[in-house]
């Protein structure tokens, strides 16, 4: 999905490690709210429209926090 999507060309040190199945791609980068976990459209990959979702994955996961936004 890196290499397809060029996701590390459009936002540098980032890592996609998922999707939503509805287009947006679930990236581990540093965005407007600090590193953690965002969702951004493959469309539009773009650190400036990426939405925070979660300081991290397990946070994500085990605390559910972040859950209401995929």
């Amino acid at each position: 999905m890196n290499e397809e999507y060029m996701v590390q060309d459009y936002i540098p040190n980032s890592l996609a490690i998922g999707d939503d199945e509805g287009g947006s791609a679930l990236i581990i980068m540093t965005g407007n709210k600090g590193y953690g976990l965002y969702k951004v459209g493959f469309g539009d990959l773009d650190v400036d429209d990426a939405e925070y979702i979660s300081a991290s994955l397990s946070e994500l996961l085990i605390d559910g926090f972040g859950a209401q936004v995929i």
